[in-house]
């Protein structure tokens, strides 16, 4: 891979803190990434998969719905390989991805906060079928899952060993599953742990509860770790006052790996991950 697209993965796994007689903790920051979100590894796994079905041809256009992150990718991606893109998103999302999606060359077009998820994943698969577009389809394809084997396969890499448990939060499904299957494919007693909000509608963007996407894998895990929006809020605030510059679902991927390194204890290893970065969250703002 030439390019921009050379600069997705390899993010840095982090030692974070942790209190004696806890587990060890690290963190993925995916940050790192050219867009600065973990969905550009699924967003080029997508497209190349697209690629070599001749699911997408030269001077084609894909289609998205996404609250944001998968939008900014797939834009990036799609510049990158001479596509053009259109983007299907809830106008709840934040004006920072926006801004991003349009910089980088698609077009966006907006659905009521009332439609949710939901609502802009009809309207985008409606516009696939009738202009014949391909739709990226991140909530199902096993395109999304599959490009984090090499998550996993970096995560192992870097900490010199299979992590004891892995604390991810779930949006598509995609992060969570394929890091999940890949670890326990090699380590099998590997424990994962996921954060879920206990309201609805939540205010934490890249959790999701307006449905159960078909790439997500339930079976694969051990326990749920159950905050609030607030908890998770004031979570990735004081990640940001320690210096790191994480996105919003970061705090609550957090608190899981703090439950996690808990139950473990010393001499085990943790790893979670960091899924975007802060610029684009005016929520996180102190003002």
């Amino acid at each position: 891979m030439e390019g921009i697209l050379s600069a997705i993965g390899n993010t840095p796994l982090l030692r974070m803190e942790s209190p004696e007689g806890f587990a060890e903790l690290y963190a993925k920051f995916e940050g790192a990434n050219p867009t600065g979100s973990v969905k550009d590894r699924p967003a080029l796994g997508i497209v190349l998969g697209a690629e070599k079905r001749g699911e997408l041809k030269p001077g084609g256009t894909l289609v998205e719905a996404t609250s944001g992150n998968m939008g900014a990718s797939l834009a990036l991606v799609a510049a990158a390989r001479g596509y053009s893109c259109v983007i299907v998103l809830p106008e709840y999302t934040s004006e920072g991805k926006k801004r991003l999606i349009r910089r980088l060359g698609a077009e966006i077009i907006e659905t009521p906060e009332s439609m949710r998820m939901p609502g802009a994943m009809e309207m985008a698969a409606r516009m696939a079928k009738e202009r014949g577009w391909f739709m990226a389809d991140q909530f199902a394809n096993p395109d999304n899952p599959a490009s984090h084997i090499r998550t996993a396969a970096e995560i192992i890499a870097q900490l010199g060993r299979i992590p004891d448990a892995v604390a991810l939060g779930w949006g598509t499904g995609g992060t969570l599953t394929g890091i999940a299957t890949a670890l326990k494919a090699v380590k099998p007693d590997c424990k994962v742990f996921t954060v879920e909000i206990t309201e609805y509608p939540h205010n934490i963007e890249g959790i999701y509860y307006d449905f159960t996407p078909k790439n997500l894998r339930r079976e694969l895990i051990d326990e749920v770790v159950l905050i609030s929006s607030d908890e998770g809020i004031e979570a990735t605030r004081y990640l940001n006052r320690k210096g790191y510059p994480v996105g919003l679902s970061s705090g609550a991927a957090w608190l899981a790996a703090k439950r996690a390194c808990e139950e473990l204890g010393e001499g085990k290893a943790v790893v979670t991950l960091f899924p975007d970065r802060c610029e684009r969250y005016p929520q996180l703002s102190p003002d």
